[in-house]
This record gives C-alpha cells, sequence and structure tokens, in this order.
C-alpha cells in the first residue's frame, strides 16, 4: 500500500506541475504593408519642357525594448532628367539597409516582405523603390514607377517595440503648354494595403496596439499649394483656376488602426487616379510623393496569476477515502486488542 501511495502521489504532482506551467501564449502585434504598383505621372497638351531634379528617399527604422538597430537605414540618390544621377538602373533602385532590432526572434532579410505575424518577438522594417519611370527612361528602357513597405512588431514578453518606414520622391518639373485649356496633369498608381493591429490572450487589458499608413500627392508652383491628395479618403485641394477629378476605390490608404483586444484591420487592393486640369504655361512645378507604415506597441508586466490547484478527479478521492478508512480501522482495531 505504501508503494501504491508512494507512487500516485510523484504522479499527481507531476499533474500539477504541468497545470501550473501553461499558460494562454498571449502577443502585442502591429503590422503595416503598403504594396504601390503601376505609378505613372502624365502631362498633356505640352509643347515643351519636361521633369529636371528628381530626389528619391527611403528610410526605415526598429526598436524593441529601447533597443534600435544600430546599421543605417536611410538611403537617397538624386538625377536631373534624362539623366539618371546616381540612382542605378537595378532592381530596386532604391532600398535602405532592412531593419531588424537587436533581440528579435525572427530577422527580415534584405527585399524580404512577408508578414511574419503572431510568432516569437521582434520588431523589423523594409523599404524600396523597386521601379523607377526616370531612372528607367534615362537608361533607355521603360519600367513604371513601384514602391514596396512593410513594417511589423510583436511583443510576447517585453515591454515596447515599434517600426517606421519611409518612401518619398520630389521631382521639378517646367513645361510650355499648348494655347487653349491649359496643361493637364495626371497621377494614377494601383495599391495594396495590410493595416493590423492586435492583442491576444493574457496580454489583453495589458497590452496597446497601433498600426499607420500613410499616402499623400502634393503638387506646387513657386512654393504655393496647386493641388494636394489623399488618396481614398476623399480629402483634395484644388487651386485657384483649376479643375480636380478624382477616381478612387473606397479604400482609404491613409490609416491609424489601435486597440487593446479584438483586430482592428484596414486591407485590400485598390486603383486611384487623381486628374488636374488648367494648368498655366511656363510655371515651374514640384511633385512630392510620399508613403510611410509604421507600428508602435506597448504591454506591462502581468502581476502572476494566483496558484490554483485543479480538483482531483473523483476516482481519486474514491481511493483516498478507502485509504483514511482503512487506517481508521486499524487504529480500532489495535486499540480493541490492547
Amino acid at each position: 500500500m505504501k508503494a501504491v501511495t508512494a507512487k500516485f502521489a510523484g504522479l499527481a504532482g507531476a499533474a500539477i506541475g504541468l497545470v501550473m506551467s501553461t499558460q494562454a501564449s498571449a502577443d502585442v502585434y502591429g503590422l503595416s504593408y503598403l504594396d504601390i504598383d503601376n505609378l505613372a505621372v502624365i502631362f498633356t497638351n505640352v509643347e515643351s519642357g519636361g521633369p529636371g531634379l528628381f530626389t528619391f528617399e527611403t528610410d526605415q527604422n526598429a526598436r524593441l525594448n529601447n533597443v534600435s538597430d544600430p546599421s543605417d537605414g536611410a538611403a537617397s540618390c538624386s538625377g536631373v532628367f534624362p539623366s539618371a544621377g546616381d540612382c542605378p538602373y537595378v532592381v530596386p533602385v532604391l532600398s535602405g539597409t532592412a531593419q531588424n532590432a537587436p533581440g528579435g526572434g525572427l530577422v527580415r532579410a534584405e527585399n524580404d516582405y512577408q508578414k511574419f505575424g503572431q510568432t516569437a518577438e521582434y520588431s523589423n522594417t523594409e523599404a524600396a523603390i523597386i521601379d523607377s519611370t526616370l531612372v528607367a527612361a534615362a537608361n533607355g528602357g521603360s519600367a513604371p514607377t513601384s514602391t514596396e513597405q512593410i513594417a511589423e512588431s510583436n511583443l510576447q514578453s517585453g515591454t515596447q517595440a515599434s517600426a517606421s518606414t519611409v518612401v518619398q520622391s520630389n521631382t521639378s518639373l517646367s513645361f510650355d503648354f499648348t494655347a487653349g485649356p491649359g496643361g493637364t496633369f495626371i497621377v494614377q498608381f494601383d495599391a495594396a494595403l495590410d493595416v493590423k493591429s492586435e492583442v491576444t490572450g493574457a496580454d489583453v487589458g495589458f497590452g496597446l496596439a497601433q498600426a499607420n499608413s500613410s499616402v499623400s500627392v502634393l503638387l506646387q508652383s513657386n512654393g504655393q499649394a496647386q493641388a494636394s491628395w489623399v488618396p481614398g479618403s476623399g480629402s483634395i485641394f484644388c487651386g485657384t483656376g483649376l479643375t480636380c477629378t478624382v477616381t478612387e476605390t473606397a479604400l482609404n490608404l491613409t490609416n491609424s488602426t489601435s486597440t487593446g483586444g479584438a483586430a482592428n484591420r484596414a486591407a485590400g487592393n485598390g486603383s486611384y487616379r487623381l486628374l488636374v486640369t488648367g494648368l498655366q504655361d511656363g510655371q515651374n512645378y514640384n511633385l512630392a510623393l510620399a508613403a510611410t507604415t509604421s507600428t508602435n506597441l506597448a504591454r506591462v508586466n502581468q502581476p502572476p496569476p494566483p496558484e490554483k490547484i485543479p480538483a482531483l478527479p473523483p476516482g481519486v478521492l474514491l481511493l483516498l477515502g478507502c485509504g483514511l478508512l482503512t487506517t481508521a480501522l486499524r487504529a480500532l482495531h489495535s486499540g480493541a486488542t490492547r
């Protein structure tokens, strides 16, 4: 009986230890992904002129538990069309070093835009101008402008994570337009977007996740805005004497999702087009395009849960009862014989 009792005690202790060590998984997660393809900038009714100086820039940063990737994630190049300047005709045209915050369990490679999701603890980014019409044309080729960028972070035991990317271009333009209604300007592109924030498991109520995206188009002349547009938002400014027409998918490319629990997500694909008519002859213009993605996560360390010993199964209680009864009977018998 003693041997059986000792063996059962060992098994019960192991079972209790297993229950105590098992905890529900918990994550504080943020994702912001943006892909822009087939970007075209078109001017019509042009007699002469065209693009001049252009600049491209990408920048990215990743931080995990107050430690940032020490490498420089920024890159830039420029030229004066029809020269490509120092912008190489390769794929991608421009990309800074992918950022991986130290201490993370997942590493993002160069030109890696996969979505890691809610697994491990990490914070990383990648952003690039894949192709550029100006650079392609300067090298005797043709390619639509396209960009891709991702910021993604996940917390499981840490307290802070953030990631951000910026992709932007500026181009100076000088045109002589034909007489009549003036010049026409068109910018159009396709986009795929996935912006998500979520807190799961035991971190609900102890974590906060935010993910953001933005896209903007700005046409200026002599430092004054002539037209500005936030694709998908319905927000558009059109200067005096100009007519602006927008054709866009309902999906807003500028988002800020935030949650302390259930998933908050904006995702989908769309096509976007801005038409501006009435541009004035002989004016100098500047076209600025910018896109950003970012995440910002925080969690607080939870107090340890109170120890809870699971109820013993009925069969075990029966065995224990039988053991106690046997002991009691033996004691009575021993007392009687004395």
